[in-house]
This record gives C-alpha cells, structure tokens and sequence, in this order.
C-alpha cells in the first residue's frame, strides 16, 4: 500500500512536471517566432493602431483636431505601416483618456514604441501574478507554477504579439480585486478609473465597487476620473471629449474593421449562426444589459447570503461568476481578454485544492479552472474544425465554469455542504 501510494505522488508529482515544461516550450516558442517576425519587419498588430493613437494625440496638443475623425485615423494608419497595404482600417474606439495616456509613444518609432510597451507592461503582471500568488499560501510550487501559466497561456501571450491593450488592463483588473477583497475600496475607486479605458467592463466593475464600497468607492472613482479628465483635456483638447459618444456611436454600428466572428463570447457565437450583422449587434447589446442586471443580483443579493454559509469562499465564487460574466456578455470579447481568468483562479485555490472523492462539481471546476493555460493553446491547432462546428472554445468553457460555480453557491445558499469542505474554505 505504502508502495502505491509512493508511485501514484510520483506519477503526480510528474504530470504537474510535464504541464508546467508543455507552457513554458509553447509559450517561448511562440514568442521567440513573433519577436523573429518583428526584426524580419513583418509587424503588423493591433499595437499600430495604439501608435497611431499616439500620433493623432501628439498633433492635438498642438491644435484643434478630431481624433475620431474615421478618414484621419486611416490616412494615418497607411502611412505607418507603408509599404505594408492596409484595405479597412479598424477604428480606435477607446475613449479619449486612452489618447492622452498612449500620447508619449509618439516620441518613439513604431518598433521601439512597440518594446517599450511590452516592457513596461511586463513587470506589472508579474508583479499582480505574485500577489495573486499569495492566495496559495506556502504552496511554493503552486504560486511558481500559477505565475508561469499566467505568463505562458495564451492569451497572455497572444496579447503581447499584437500589443493589445489587455495587458495593461489585467493587472489594473487585478488591483482593484485586491482592493476590494481588502475592504480598500476609496483606492479600487481609483484604479476602477483606468479600468474605463476598457468600457465594455467598466460598468460591471464599477457597479460591484459602488455595492461593496458604496460612498468611499464613488468618492475614489471621481477622484481618479477628475485627475483623468484634466489630464486628458491638457493633452488632446476639451473638444474631443464633447465628440467622443457621437464618435462611439458611429464607430460601434458600422461594424467597420470589428471582427465579430472571432469574438469569444455571445455575440460571436451567434455571429457563426447568424449574417444579419445588425440583428446580432441589436441582440448582443441586450445581452449586455441582461449581464450588468445579473452582476446587480450576484453581488447585492446573493453575495450577503452565500457569505453567511461560505465564509470566504463567497467571494472567491462571486469573482469567478463575474469575470466569466464579464467575459461573455461583454459585446466586445477577444482570446487576450481571457488573461483575467487567472485571477479568480487564485482566489479559488483555497477552495479547490483539498476535495472529496465524491465532490463531482469542485472536480469538474478545478479541471475547468487549472487546466484553462493548457486549453487555451488548443484552439490555436484546431481552429478549422471548431469554425465549421460554430463553437467558440472559450465561450463554452466559460458557460461551464458559469453552471458549475452556480451550482456550487445554490449548495452554500442551501447548506448543501459537508463540514469538511466548509472547513477547506475558511
């Protein structure tokens, strides 16, 4: 018996082994070929778009201009990535705070602003990787093994190849979670003012920090949103703020250079059934609405009562409710976005690492949640066949961690759980 259990740790200990080199070679090697593509001048990701955000900033702070105008924005697109052709350019639809805080790129060429951008955003997510880590305990393999799959998944590193915006979004997300689970809601009022540089998160994030933190939380986002405001009025005019929901409008119902389709929640997942792109975009926009409501229940209604019964776990399960939430009713959701599903991540360790035999739904869960950085690499091989099947592969994971986690807080809800895993979560 003795024997079988020596080897069954060793076999164990083996796998998590094998799981932890399998992302680090695929995560170097798809580095290592997009940073060869780069010097080779083959480089164009969503990052031009962002430089040449910077640029249009860099000419308002001169004078009048419209940053918004969609013509300027491709006329000046063309120009930065000649000799390279570029048929539609997708507009910049970020709200104008996003312009004054990208403006110092323009200083630098396109490569080295595109090195500077990566850089800086590096040692920011790992540093919100290790903090996260710290939900793990003196688990010292688990928080070395956690922050390796946030670095090597492959959102992360599909957002670093194309310089999306994400990754300066991910560790301002994981701020304001650590924020609030800290009761420090004054300061993720604050942060939760970069995070509306990502509008279609915003409103989730803002409405959980004005149910839990109520007036220091408002009184923490005005604060940021004010010095946000002056900022950007000092660096690209009043008047670009004035046209910037006009602008929003414009860009959001032509559809021009979005790529729905692709999109990793429901909207694209309708788009693989549906041609009528405006009747999709009419119903994603529902859907939205129907999101923030449920976000609204989770966190003013069901968060106090599973709180009575969970103890921590409460939150742990309401955060992962609402990052898959966020994700899929969000009308606007790429694979670099699901960077944010390593935070829930950690905060549910506690309540996923020691689990009944029979404890079927935490099983289920755990291999949802800890085998995601090998699952997201998945689609990348089997693409073609999920496109004629019309299945989004992130979209459906997330509704299964959604009917699991519901599940699980219906059971606290219900005291429909044994004491010993009452006793794992506290």
């Amino acid at each position: 018996m003795q024997l079988a259990k020596v080897n069954k740790d060793r076999v164990f200990k083996n796998c998590w082994f094998a799981y932890f080199a399998t992302l680090l070679f695929w995560g170097i090697a798809y580095n290592v070929d997009n940073f060869t593509q780069i010097i080779k001048g083959r480089f164009i990701g969503d990052f031009v778009l962002w430089y040449s955000a910077a640029m249009l900033a860099k000419r308002a702070g001169s004078g009048p201009l419209n940053v918004y105008d969609l013509d300027l924005q491709y006329r000046n697109l063309i120009e930065l990535v000649r000799p390279l052709r570029c048929d539609q350019g997708t507009p910049v639809q970020y709200p104008p705070h996003f312009y004054a805080l990208v403006r110092p790129l323009a200083n630098l060429s396109l490569h080295w602003a595109y090195a500077a951008w990566c850089l800086l955003a590096l040692p920011l997510i790992i540093i919100a990787l290790f903090q996260l880590s710290k939900n793990f305990g003196k688990a010292h393999f688990s928080r070395a093994f956690f922050i390796l799959a946030g670095l090597m998944s492959f959102p992360t590193c599909y957002a670093f190849s194309i310089g999306q915006t994400t990754i300066y979004q991910y560790p301002t997300l994981a701020a304001f979670w650590l924020l609030t689970r800290s009761n420090k809601f004054f300061s993720a009022g604050i942060v939760s003012a970069l995070l509306t540089v990502k509008l279609q998160y915003a409103p989730f994030v803002i409405l959980i920090g004005l149910i839990l933190g109520r007036a220091r939380f408002l009184l923490g986002l005005l604060t940021g949103g004010t010095v946000l405001a002056v900022f950007t009025v000092a660096s690209i005019g009043l008047q670009n703020l004035i046209v910037y929901p006009k602008a929003l409008l414009t860009m959001e119902t032509n559809e021009q250079g979005i790529a729905a389709p692709v999109m990793q929640n429901f909207r694209g997942e309708l788009m693989l059934f549906y041609v009528d792109v405006h009747l999709v975009h009419k119903i994603a926009t529902g859907i939205f609405v129907v999101g923030i409501i449920c976000v609204a229940f989770l966190w003013g209604i069901a968060y106090p009562k599973i709180s009575k019964k969970a103890g921590e776990a409460a939150f742990a399960l309401c955060l992962l409710l609402t990052t898959c939430i966020m994700l899929i009713f969000s009308p606007h959701t790429h694979f670099q976005d699901y960077m944010s599903v390593s935070i829930p991540v950690a905060f549910t360790y506690p309540l996923l690492k020691d689990i009944a035999p029979k404890d079927t739904k935490r099983r289920m869960l755990r291999l949802l949640l800890w085998g995601f950085p090998l699952f997201s690499w998945i689609p990348i091989f089997l693409i073609i066949p999920l496109v004629l099947l019309k299945i989004e592969p992130y979209f459906v994971w997330a509704i299964l961690v959604i009917g699991i986690s519901i599940s699980l807080c219906v059971d606290y809800i219900k005291g429909n759980v044994d004491k010993q895993t009452l006793e794992n979560t506290e």
